[in-house]
């Protein structure tokens, strides 16, 4: 489910134990619904193409919480001015021995992945909830400069003791009863669901679809969420590394529904992929032979 939206993102039976290197054929992951618009190669990853050297070629272990260990070995894959926590990271777990992608020609791209649940409550920063939470809520991103001020993070967000009614009139300002009502019943939401699809939770992975990912890297875009495309225009052939993402640059304010109905991203899900770089298959557009793109696809 990397495409533009999974029709079946990661399975949330596997445990987050299972965090083992798969292979994505990202078009053989189905995505029928991944909406946000799909960004144009970071000038970002071109400048870590050029610059960034590993100082080791592999990680000793790979640990349970890919949040652990020390930020300074995340990698911005977003144009990160602001030096606030960046929407889209990877941290490098096995360097890559070949090539990077081409980006200015298509090529089908071979990967494995396991994809997981990150949690909301401990992993949004003040201007994470802003950007991809609040702008989201009608009428109600007016108050994105009292929710600076006041530094509302997932946690305060999701804190039904603090985050109340009457914070919302007195402390932020609210003057409308019935919007303080609706905002507070949106992160009661947010918060219930950190218990419904807790972290952790693995929603999908080529190892449970027995087989790879592939899919067309365009030059104008592809059919992958835009987290994915970043990911992979920034990794050499063998590179296994984990990715972060915010929902805005996954499955959205929707998340991913299965063909049933059933839930598999919810919404506004912050997402951690596992994944290596097989291959890139082989370069040129290819001539209406791409698989059918299912996790990792983008709705429109």
């Amino acid at each position: 489910m990397i495409g533009n939206k999974p029709s079946l993102p990661f399975r949330s039976g596997i445990s987050a134990a299972a965090f083992t290197s798969i292979v994505i054929i990202l078009d053989a992951c189905k995505i029928s619904n991944a909406f946000t618009p799909t960004p144009t190669i970071s000038h970002v990853v071109q400048q870590f193409r050029s610059k960034f050297s590993p100082s080791s070629s592999s990680t000793s272990s790979l640990q349970l919480d890919p949040t652990d260990g020390n930020t300074n070995d995340w990698i911005s894959l977003t144009d990160n001015t602001n030096n606030v926590q960046s929407p889209v990271r990877k941290r490098i777990l096995t360097e890559g021995a070949g090539n990077y992608v081409p980006s200015d020609i298509g090529s089908t791209i071979e990967i494995q992945y396991t994809g997981t649940l990150l949690g909301e409550r401990n992993n949004w920063s003040t201007h994470d909830v802003v950007q991809c939470w609040l702008s989201q809520l009608q009428g109600l991103d007016y108050l994105s400069p009292q929710f600076l001020e006041n530094e509302i993070d997932g946690i305060k967000l999701m804190d039904e003791s603090f985050f109340t009614e009457q914070f919302c009139m007195e402390t932020l300002g609210m003057e409308n009863k019935i919007q303080a009502k609706k905002i507070v019943m949106a992160s009661r939401r947010l918060s219930k669901q950190q218990v419904e699809y807790p972290a952790g939770t693995v929603f999908d992975s080529s190892d449970a679809r027995d087989t790879n990912y592939t899919f067309v890297l365009k030059p104008k875009g592809s059919k992958v969420i835009p987290a994915m495309e970043l990911a992979v225009r920034s990794m050499k052939v063998g590179e296994r590394s984990h990715i972060i993402c915010r929902s805005d640059y996954a499955y959205g304010s929707e998340g991913y529904r299965s063909s049933k109905g059933e839930v598999v991203v919810p919404p506004f899900a912050m997402l951690c992929f596992d994944m290596t770089l097989v291959n890139p298959i082989e370069l040129g557009i290819l001539n209406g032979n791409e698989q059918d793109p299912k996790p990792f696809q983008q709705s429109c």
